[in-house]
């Protein structure tokens, strides 16, 4: 779905994700460490990545699309959510 190669999947973590009630649309606020040198501190869960995506099913396929995917800024819960995962990597 999203955007970026195999190779971060590993590293991504979705904070929160809020999809439509006709199940065609979904955002998810995602929190991408796989550049460890960017996340070295707690206080580095402030970034984070937002996407939007839309169902695609043609074809005999049935996934999500990103129409969107930006930089964001993580702040309140999904800043305490993305805190938490981090802390979890640097601890292991």
């Amino acid at each position: 779905m999203l955007p970026v190669e195999r190779n971060h999947h590993p590293d991504m973590s979705i904070i929160r994700g809020m999809i439509s009630t006709d199940m065609q649309s979904i955002t998810l606020i995602i929190q991408d460490s796989h550049y460890s040198e960017w996340f070295t501190e707690e206080t580095d869960a402030r970034y984070g990545f937002l996407a939007i995506a839309d169902r695609y099913q043609k074809f005999n396929c049935d996934f999500y699309l990103a129409n969107y995917y930006h930089f964001s800024y993580l702040v309140n819960a999904d800043y305490e959510a993305a805190k938490n995962i981090l802390n979890k990597k640097l601890n292991s």
